[in-house]
């Protein structure tokens, strides 16, 4: 895993300084090396790989070039470098990423004659195009963002992975196209202004959405969605780029056989995901947080290295604390003791959070949706302390398989649609009987989003809103990503099929829920250079759960069905029968009201009368009432602070656009 940047002019020469002041400020995420591909306005090509050779352009005028951090995992000698290239210069690539299957695919490779200097996945995907074009893309098994100059068709050929896994941003204005691995690369460019885009900060605080379209917090910066590629033609006058997608999981059910085979199937893709997804040169652990996913990911993981002979042992970080409420080690040291796996814990604190705000702030490109983020940023320093440079973890599982209680709604409701009376009075018993508690809320969130699914289609409610200042939120419904989403929704699940779970399903995978979380994992990984992997992001996994019925999902009260079969034999029986959910968590309302409070407070205070977003009188209102008891807890103060602390570091141009 890498970062990666890029600039192609069609207009003037611009200064190789900007490309090298990009890559130069993500080196957290390439530690291991440096390297840039440069063209002058001759054409002439210059690889540089030394400080001495960057130095010596660094006020030199080009019309294209790319840039990259190496963070070493596979091949871990100079060989690695890039910009890579072919030996006839034909082609040039800078990829962020792993093709997990790039052993299987080069040997593919050497049965048409290709041959390899390199014993890393990179190289395997330069020739892979060069063999079947963007036909390539469908066979590679992994995570990836690249960009490959191909001189010969004289194109850029960029592409993210299907799930959206690693980042790709861009900017295009007809004249210059740039792209890289983290928004604040690209504010560097005189192009790229830091103007806010209101839909997107509208939809964040209204709806708690991140990542969920092609639009960013920025006005004129965008995301390649998952599944996508792009072509920039190098010739002509200006730059007109080609998106098209080239993957996209069918939801029509497949009706395979009894409960047992599709366990036994599922069981048979996650063993052979995470043997993939252990190929490395350097040590591989992995998050236990005690829920269904990562321990079952921590015991699979732990077979395999039995199997394999491996003499290292498996290393775990967790995240725990003192409050019970909040900890989840009675389920952890239960997967220790089945495993023997070494253990490492975290204990976050609200103390530490506020010193490092900015600093998490920064990293994460913009703010976040909750305390929580923080737990996982503490995991992956962890690992980083203890030298793991890549880490396995569960992320995927819950948007596939039905994990939270939300999606209840949308199985029965496809079982009333189906006629299936019977079956739905079944599940509604049993999930009364497991859970009564959880029922009441699930049924009672069901009808508040069905309300405010009809308020978010419209402007209906805006003024009831008192926290926000009333042109924002005229501003931001209309430009609001989602709004758009949700009224050309109807035709997207026509098109779609399948049923309504499944829809759901992918529409959490898609857009509402996945992307973002995608994004808060790459940031608190790479912030200190180490790679995540997740196995249940495979896309044969990803096709398969998809496709399934919703009974395998769902099953009498109990979510994850079919998984929950596959392990039975694997993991400790407390984690199996598990029907809490908590993951990663932070005590976040006992913070608020507590650690948080005072900068909360001092926040919300000096918000300015004139604030373009927030309105300081409703934001100290709905902050009190929530420290009095008067509301209910929500996430929505905590988002209403990042923004005042993130919209704050925009007084200089992009988050100050240093580490902190």
């Amino acid at each position: 895993m890498c970062g990666i940047a890029g600039i192609v002019s069609f207009g003037a020469p611009i200064n190789a300084n900007l490309l090298l002041k990009m890559t130069e400020l993500i080196s957290y995420r390439g530690p291991d090396g440096e390297g840039f591909l440069l063209c002058e306005n001759d054409r002439k090509l210059s690889s540089l790989y030394t400080e001495e050779e960057k130095e010596e352009w660094r006020n030199k005028e080009i019309s294209f070039g790319l840039g990259h951090r190496r963070l070493a995992i596979l091949d871990l000698s100079q060989a690695g470098l890039q910009p890579m290239g072919t030996p006839d210069g034909q082609l040039w690539i800078v990829h962020n990423g792993e093709i997990y299957n790039y052993i299987e695919i080069r040997s593919e490779l050497e049965k048409k004659g290709y041959r390899f200097s390199t014993h890393t996945d990179t190289e395997i995907i330069l020739y892979a195009y060069r063999e079947w074009g963007t036909g390539c893309l469908s066979r590679f098994n992994g995570m990836w963002a690249f960009a490959i100059l191909d001189l010969g068709k004289s194109i850029l050929f960029c592409s993210r992975d299907r799930a959206g896994i690693k980042p790709f941003y861009y900017f295009v204005n007809g004249k210059v196209f740039a792209f890289s691995s983290e928004i604040k690369q690209l504010l560097l460019l005189p192009w790229v202004k830091t103007e806010v885009n209101p839909g997107v900060l509208y939809d964040y605080l209204l709806y708690g959405l991140q990542e969920h379209s092609e639009q960013t917090f920025f006005e004129n910066v965008n995301s390649l969605p998952g599944g996508h590629f792009i072509q920039i033609p190098l010739e002509g006058t200006s730059i007109d780029p080609e998106k098209k997608i080239y993957w996209d999981p069918e939801l029509e059910q497949r009706e395979m056989g009894n409960d047992e085979e599709y366990a036994g199937k599922l069981l048979d893709l996650l063993k052979d995901s995470i043997r993939l997804r252990l190929r490395s040169d350097v040590r591989v652990g992995s998050c236990l947080s005690g829920g269904l996913d990562s321990s079952g990911i921590v015991c699979l993981l732990n077979s395999e290295r039995q199997e394999s002979g491996s003499s290292n042992n498996q290393l775990t970080f967790s995240s725990c604390f003192e409050d019970p409420r909040w900890d989840e080690r009675k389920y952890i040291f239960d997967v220790i003791k089945k495993t023997g796996v070494e253990a490492r814990y975290v204990f976050p604190s609200a103390e530490e959070l506020t010193g490092i705000l900015d600093r998490l702030t920064y990293h994460q490109d913009g703010p976040f949706g909750s305390t929580s983020i923080f737990a996982q940023w503490k995991v992956f320093e962890s690992a980083r302390e203890n030298g793991v440079t890549v880490m396995l973890d569960g992320q995927g599982a819950d948007e596939l398989l039905a994990g939270y209680y939300p999606y209840l709604p949308s199985f029965w409701w496809g079982l009333l649609r189906e006629g299936k009376w019977l079956s739905l009075l079944s599940e509604l018993i049993w999930i009364t009987r497991r859970n009564p508690v959880q029922v009441k809320e699930t049924l009672i969130e069901a009808a508040k989003a069905f309300v405010y699914q009809r308020m978010k289609k419209n402007s209906a409610g805006n003024d009831q809103i008192s926290w926000a200042k009333l042109d924002f939120l005229q501003t931001g419904a209309e430009k609001s990503p989602y709004k758009k989403h949700l009224n050309k929704r109807g035709l997207l699940r026509k098109q779609k099929g399948g049923g309504e779970l499944n829809w759901k399903l992918y529409e959490s995978f898609r857009f509402t829920s996945l992307p973002a979380l995608l994004r808060y994992e790459d940031r608190n990984s790479m912030a200190f250079s180490v790679e995540a992997r997740l196995p249940f992001l495979d896309y044969r996994i990803v096709e398969f759960l998809l496709g399934l019925p919703p009974e395998q999902k769902i099953q009498r009260g109990m979510t994850k069905a079919v998984y929950r079969r596959a392990m039975k034999s694997i993991l400790p029986a407390s984690v199996l029968s598990r029907t809490d959910k908590m993951g990663f968590v932070t005590p976040e309302e006992i913070w608020i009201k507590d650690a948080l409070r005072g900068i909360m407070d001092e926040a919300f205070e000096f918000i300015p009368e004139d604030h373009q977003y927030i309105s300081r009188k409703g934001a100290l209102e709905l902050f009190h009432s929530v420290l009095r008891g008067e509301k209910g807890f929500s996430f929505l103060p905590w988002r209403l602070f990042n923004s005042i602390i993130w919209l704050n570091n925009l007084s200089a141009k992009g988050m100050s656009l240093k580490p902190l």
